[in-house]
């Protein structure tokens, strides 16, 4: 508010929150680090938290030297899916990351597990998300975009039609004015 509006005439501001509905959702934790940390680097580290809902308060990083530092996550976006994302920075290494008791922890130094001795199978990512439950998925049917296009093309016609229309009304009423 302007510093000469009279209090009295505009009242005390508000303050609008708006809150999306929805069913909670725990977060999706990940920890990225450089491909190449040098030593004496401004590079970050970030523990990202993807696909939650609501927005939770606090992330807790915890740190190389056993440090946990909080990261508020009150500027958490909110995406078209109804759900949030937050990233959380630190200059320094980044052991464990925590949100809404869900915990990710760093595999090893070099940012990648080893797989060299791993016995388990290939999956794909059909595979790993099969059992994942869905949240606000929506379907298509491509049976609406028939009658879309239909819809359209009316639209379209009638618009073409009109237009003729007031063509030619303007160019007989010039001719009556005219002639």
């Amino acid at each position: 508010m302007f510093h000469s509006a009279y209090k009295l005439t505009f009242g005390k501001a508000i303050d609008l929150i708006v809150k999306p509905n929805g069913t909670p959702v725990r977060p999706t934790l990940s920890i990225l680090t450089p491909l190449h940390k040098i030593e004496n680097d401004d590079q970050p580290e970030v523990c990202l938290a993807t696909g939650f809902f609501p927005r939770i308060e606090n992330m807790n990083l915890t740190l190389g030297n056993n440090v946990t530092v909080p990261r508020k996550t009150t500027k958490a976006a909110l995406s078209s899916t109804r759900t949030y994302f937050f990233a959380g920075f630190s200059k320094e290494n980044i052991k464990r990351c925590e949100m809404d008791g869900v915990v990710k922890k760093r595999v090893d130094d070099g940012g990648f597990p080893d797989v060299s001795n791993d016995k388990t199978t290939a999956t794909t990512a059909s595979d790993n998300c099969e059992h994942e439950r869905l949240n606000n998925a929506t379907a298509t049917n491509y049976t609406d975009y028939t009658k879309m296009n239909f819809t359209s093309l009316v639209v379209y016609g009638l618009r073409v039609l009109f237009a003729k229309a007031v063509a030619f009304n303007v160019l007989f009423t010039v001719k009556a004015l005219v002639f």
